[in-house]
């Protein structure tokens, strides 16, 4: 069948993978022929063995439908349609093929379903090169569909790339549940012989799947559930990623044996990619053979997918609370019928229905089932807070409504408009409390810190320049009643809620595009690219915002438009597209020229400062010193203590740690005393702390900082819980460096148990912390518990990234290092050997410097001084060069010393060794007694 028909086709493509009749084949509809009354038929899209699939027409809904006509008359054949259509029907969710109605049609069963017009997720990965981090979002997004089959009772059982479908939109949708069942029925066994090139496997009548995506045990033909589906899944996003499927073999038992003698192959070719380790542990855990290892659920994959470690952790606190809203377009009456008498009362009733003391019942009540000693009085800073921006509410109204003659008809509309939008952000914010868990609860005053002022929509040149509501009044009252839900997507997302928020953006898109209202679709847009950005789908976020910038544009809607722009650079940064997100910073701050909201221009010049800070370029110190000042004249606390953190983290880009200690400082007091001591995002900001005073060498203040921040993780977060990662590693750096090694393998061993219980025993974070606990141990001189470590954590380096990795040569790097220190100078040598014959092929200079170190000690221990020189000579030319450690470099001259001094060469011995000797009182190094005991000895 022609490529075009294909993707045309979109729903059921994997049919026409193994078409078996002709299209003239018995019962074959034409173009008019009409099926249940409704569905006018244009023209064939595919067929295969069980059905023909038709383009079709609803009459009575003026839509596309495709529609699926199936062969059999047989009862069993009719069972099987049946089946696809009933697992179908139970499903409601934007990823999975809508099924509109089922019937029958001549003796068959028929249904009709969504018209995918687009191709299936094979195509759109073949179309154009993709980033790993497009592929991952995809696949993701199919991964929802399919948790929500398992959340209704379903098992795919035949899920690949064939069967999700990239809709123009870009939207995945998981199709072809004709083998789905409930869970508990039973299988029928395959065939063992049959090809597993096969798209579908037809033996004893009935279909069966796909052997080169089947879980073993349902190649084995047992009973499956829906971690077989997680397999398949897994499968087809390893295929996907590597451009190679994880097991081979010519026959189902070929595969079946594969999975289960030998770990997931890793292609090399031009259409592998370098997948981030915890992409790829992920996927491992998912296409283990015993289906109790895998993930326990298919929600818990796709949430570690989606997780990207090397982005910096996201902190509710930071999150701005800036919910775009079209300026709710039409307001609630002026005048209520309680009091005639004064025209401009009725506030505090309109705003009662936002927050009122039943509402803060509801927040107080849920704070109190958190059962935490700190959360009493964060309910009662929360309510405190959000009685404020009430009272604020209710002046603002009266003061637009007093306003006389200056504030003609327009003004007052969109005065009205911006005051319904803060009633909206008030609601969603007390919505949001009254459900709160922990995370939200530690953060609840920073979001209320964050609602926009009420006062802002008394302010003439501020409402002036909003965009003005509908002037059709049906209209209008359409684009109001979709107010409140956008601003809640906003909330969401600031809360902490991202999956929650996309749903709630993919479900107002489509009724925004109904209306035809352009200002109201551009921001349904920027809506949903936001919540996408903040659960990092930078992919699919991208795409959503381009739209919403350029749509705000062409309305000149500059408000939305910022936020577009805003937003778009952190989904570029994500998909490190630098140069993009650089230019959309630029197309941000061009925009806050026309905005009179100075917390929009604040995001703007935030937006600047990042991208200036990732280039570090010249003049990212002013842009952080302006920035500051700006967060300042907002008087907005949590805007303060993020400026400050961005210039710390400048001013860390400098190496000027003192100053960059100063304002960390800074952060840590605004943010204490506007939010209390629990607040959440006080851990993150004493962890940067913790590191700043560290590099500076004020051990004792890192180490109680980081205690700290440990605490307070604790306290509010539970002991041992994931947020306690960070300050715990922090502090174990700072014992490690103070001497007080016993203590910093205690506080690793705690990092290795939370590991173990939130991610597994495999998992690459596992592996990263079971290296550094090795090496504290070898510096307490436990050796052979610290090669056990090391050589555990470098078979677990080659099993997830696999032989010739980076991160299995400087595993490898380390265990030499310990061999070395042990006195097992052959194998410290043969291992180096290892591990260079890999980092060596990879541009890695730096830990080549450290690998020909350690040889080089090793090689003269043994005797080889020839080749000891030539180790040292290349690690000292490799730490030499700008930028390289000064500790290192010193370490560097003197192992050469001691090599050429063994040579008889004293000149340039003595000349090495006097450089390190300076460098060495300095930092009053380990090795200063032996190097000046060398230096006697040179002298004479």
């Amino acid at each position: 069948m022609a490529d075009e028909t294909l993707d045309e086709l979109g729903s059921a493509a994997s049919l026409l993978r193994g078409l078996a009749e002709a299209p003239g084949s018995k019962g074959a509809l034409v173009a008019g022929d009409v099926v249940a009354d409704q569905y006018e038929i244009e023209r064939p899209l595919g067929e295969g063995g069980m059905c023909v699939v038709y383009l079709a027409r609803d009459r009575r809904l003026g839509r596309d439908v495709a529609l699926k006509l199936g062969r059999a008359t047989s009862s069993e054949g009719v069972a099987r349609g049946a089946r696809e259509a009933a697992a179908l029907a139970q499903l409601s969710h934007p990823n999975v093929v809508v099924v509109h109605q089922v019937g029958e049609h001549d003796g068959r069963i028929f249904f009709a379903m969504e018209h995918v017009a687009g191709g299936t997720a094979r195509e759109w990965a073949r179309e154009t090169e993709r980033s790993w981090r497009e592929i991952v979002a995809i696949y993701c997004a199919a991964g929802d569909g399919l948790a929500a089959a398992h959340e209704a009772g379903l098992v795919h059982r035949d899920f690949k790339p064939d069967n999700v479908l990239i809709g123009r939109d870009g939207r995945a949708r998981v199709a072809d549940f004709g083998l789905a069942r409930a869970v508990g029925a039973q299988d029928v066994a395959i065939d063992p012989r049959e090809s597993p090139a096969a798209t579908t496997i037809t033996r004893t009548g009935a279909i069966l799947g796909t052997p080169a995506y089947m879980a073993p045990e349902q190649l084995a033909g047992d009973d499956v559930d829906a971690r077989a589906d997680q397999f398949a899944f897994c499968a087809a996003l390893w295929e996907a990623l590597y451009g190679a499927r994880p097991f081979v073999g010519d026959t189902p038992a070929e595969v079946k044996a594969a999975i289960e003698s030998s770990a997931p192959r890793v292609a090399s070719g031009p259409r592998a990619r370098r997948v981030p380790r915890h992409v790829e542990h992920a996927l491992r855990r998912g296409l283990d053979p015993d289906p109790a290892k895998r993930w326990p659920s298919m929600t818990a994959l796709v949430a570690e997918l989606r997780r990207d470690p090397a982005r910096t952790r996201r902190m509710i606190a930071a999150a701005a609370i800036v919910p775009i809203g079209i300026a709710a377009a039409i307001a609630v009456p002026r005048m209520t019928s309680a009091d005639r008498s004064d025209p401009c009362a009725g506030g505090a009733e309109r705003i009662a229905r936002a927050w009122s003391p039943s509402r803060a019942a509801e927040v107080k009540r849920a704070f109190e089932r958190l059962h935490l000693a700190w959360t009493a009085p964060a309910a009662a800073a929360v309510a405190d807070g959000l009685d404020r921006d009430a009272r604020a509410w209710i002046a603002a109204d009266r003061a637009v409504c007093e306003g006389g003659p200056a504030w003609t008809e327009g003004l007052r509309e969109r005065a009205t408009a911006c005051l319904a939008r803060r009633r909206d952000e008030l609601d969603a914010i007390a919505t949001v409390l009254a459900a709160a868990d922990p995370a939200v609860a530690a953060n609840a005053r920073t979001m209320v810190g964050s609602l926009a002022s009420p006062s802002t929509c008394a302010d003439r040149a501020y409402v002036a320049s909003e965009i003005p509501p509908p002037s059709d009044p049906a209209l209008a009252r359409a684009v109001a009643a979709l107010a409140p839900l956008s601003t809640r997507v906003g909330t969401l997302v600031a809360a902490g809620h991202p999956l929650e928020a996309r749903r709630l953006g993919e479900a107002l898109l489509p009724a925004a595009t109904a209306l035809g209202y352009a200002p109201l679709i551009a921001e349904a847009h920027a809506n949903l690219g936001g919540a996408l950005e903040s659960a990092d789908e930078d992919a699919a976020a991208s795409k959503e915002l381009k739209e919403a910038y350029f749509g705000a544009r062409a309305v000149h809607d500059a408000r939305t438009a910022l936020i577009a722009a805003v937003s778009n650079v952190q989904a570029d940064m994500g998909l490190t597209k630098f140069d993009d997100a650089a230019e959309w910073a630029r197309l941000a701050d061009a925009e806050a020229r026309d905005v009179a909201d100075p917390e929009l221009r604040f995001m703007a010049e935030s937006a600047k400062l990042t991208i200036a800070r990732h280039n570090r370029e010249p003049g990212a110190l002013p842009l952080a010193d302006a920035h500051v000042a700006a967060a300042r004249a907002l008087a907005n606390p949590a805007r303060i203590a993020k400026a400050l953190r961005q210039r710390a983290q400048v001013l860390e880009n400098r190496s000027e740690y003192d100053r960059a200690i100063e304002d960390l400082k800074e952060a840590v007091r605004v943010t204490r005393d506007a939010y209390g001591d629990d607040a959440s995002s006080l851990i993150m900001l004493q962890v940067q702390l913790g590191y700043s005073q560290k590099q500076t060498g004020r051990i004792d203040d890192a180490i109680a900082t980081s205690r700290e921040s440990l605490a307070r993780a604790e306290r509010v977060f539970g002991v041992d819980s994931l947020v306690s990662l960070d300050p715990l590693g922090t502090l174990a750096d700072a014992l490690g460096a103070s001497g007080h090694l016993d203590e910093a393998a205690q506080m690793w061993e705690r990092i290795l148990r939370i590991d173990v219980a939130a991610r597994g025993p495999e998992a690459s974070e596992y592996s990263s912390d079971l290296n550094n606990y090795g090496l504290v141990l070898a510096g307490l001189g436990r050796n052979d518990d610290a090669l056990a470590a090391l050589d555990h954590a470098t078979a677990l380096a080659i099993k997830i990234y696999g032989p010739e990795s980076r991160e299995a040569g400087i595993d490898l790097g380390n265990v030499a290092e310990v061999q070395l220190a042990a006195g097992k100078l052959a194998e410290a040598e043969a291992t180096c050997d290892r591990a260079l014959a890999i980092i060596e092929k990879l541009d890695d200079e730096v830990s080549v410097g450290y690998i020909v170190a350690a040889r080089g000690i090793a090689r003269r221990q043994r005797g080889n001084l020839a080749g000891s020189r030539a180790d040292l000579e290349r690690a000292l030319a490799i730490r030499e060069k700008p930028g390289g450690d000064p500790s290192l470099t010193a370490d560097s001259r003197y192992q050469l010393a001691v090599t050429l001094a063994a040579q008889g060469e004293r000149a340039r011995a003595r000349q090495l060794l006097d450089l390190a000797l300076a460098a060495f009182r300095t930092t009053g190094s380990s090795d200063l007694a032996a190097a000046e005991a060398l230096a006697k000895q040179l002298a004479r």
